[in-house]
């Protein structure tokens, strides 16, 4: 197997862990009772929760620490900002209530 496929695969390998070690932190998040508004709002005009900011630094901090990802955005904050790795960029997309 070339070594870009190789690379390739650790690199998305550790943008999945990444995403897994956020889904575990913010699970605890969740847990903790109450529910704040910040006072603010996200950029489709939706009131933010304490909870939807720590959640975005939760997974921005992951996809930073990984180190194969260049970028990523989220509901909260959909402006790419720069995570310092290379190879993967991640945005997050609204979900639709339905």
């Amino acid at each position: 197997m070339p070594c870009s496929d190789t690379c390739g695969s650790a690199r998305q390998a550790k943008v999945i862990q990444a995403i897994a070690l956020a889904v575990a932190d913010i699970s605890t998040t969740l847990r903790t009772p109450g529910v704040t508004e910040t006072g603010s709002t996200n950029t489709f005009g939706d009131k933010q929760l304490e909870a939807d900011v720590q959640t975005d630094r939760i997974v921005f901090e992951c996809l930073r620490a990984s180190g194969a990802v260049e970028t990523a955005s989220s509901e909260e904050s959909s402006d790419m900002h720069p995570m310092g790795g290379s190879g993967f960029s991640v945005r997050a997309k609204r979900a639709k209530v339905v």
